[in-house]
């Protein structure tokens, strides 16, 4: 079926719609088994230590909920690489753009909102529970903290490469983002001590034993540009090359 290429929004949300209700029951299951694991875990450390301590529920709850979130943006793509249901969602009537953004929103956006309402009400029911059984202060989950939305921030960096992930690999897509990942790392390290030892030599190893007469350039100038690759240019570059990827598998 032929499809216009001008970009619609309308579309975009029809196939996340789609997404989310051919999937709504899986979904729900694990948001409540993050709150119940959540919950449970809290309570024995209520137990034991009779006091509840809301950083170990928002330590623990994020980082249950963010490792979640990268293994569901690894299996968002699971639909094209299945013989039997892959084709049937080629010919849908959207363009690649709008089937990335829809997906990308879905794992984003729509996961991030619901992280965060599966701690606030994980936070209640623990609450209710801990008030009643060892009459500790009630607690209510603060999603608008800082604390908060700075590690949803990190975690939609860290989505975009998964995103690549989940449509660049056919199986078993957070395993081999994260070997990936692992491996360009080494890759990475290993050139920055050559490109060190053939800069400085030997002492080169030790960064106490380097004296440098501008250091402008190691301590504002390459930290700038990390930080705006990490912060500005992650998220669009791999939502680019996701785009690209794509197209190529429908091809």
């Amino acid at each position: 079926m032929k499809t216009s290429n001008t970009f619609s929004i309308k579309r975009v949300g029809l196939l996340t719609y789609r997404h989310v209700f051919s999937n709504l029951r899986p979904y729900l299951m694990y948001f409540a088994a993050a709150g119940s694991i959540l919950i449970i875990i809290s309570l024995l450390n209520t137990l034991g230590t009779n006091y509840f301590s809301e950083d170990v529920f928002i330590s623990l709850g994020e980082v249950i909920l963010f490792i979640g979130g990268v293994m569901f943006t690894s299996s968002i793509f699971k639909e094209i690489s299945s013989k039997h249901r892959g084709w049937l969602y080629m010919m849908l009537p959207a363009n690649p753009s709008e089937k990335i953004i829809s997906y990308w929103l879905l794992s984003s956006a729509g996961y991030v909102v619901m992280a965060s309402l599966t701690l606030v009400v994980s936070s209640i029911v623990l609450s209710a529970l801990s008030t009643l059984i060892f009459k500790t202060a009630f607690y209510v989950f603060n999603p608008f903290s800082m604390v908060h939305l700075n590690i949803l921030l990190h975690y939609c960096i860290a989505q975009s490469l998964f995103f690549f992930g989940a449509i660049f690999f056919q199986r078993n897509n957070f395993i081999k983002t994260i070997l990936s990942v692992f491996v360009f790392a080494m890759i990475m390290g290993v050139l920055g001590v050559i490109i060190t030892y053939l800069l400085f030599g030997k002492t080169g190893i030790d960064s106490n034993n380097i004296q440098l007469t501008d250091d402008h350039l190691f301590t504002v100038t390459i930290p700038y540009i990390a930080k705006v690759s990490y912060y500005g240019l992650m998220v669009p570059f791999f939502i680019i090359v996701s785009y690209f990827k794509f197209k190529e598998r429908e091809v």
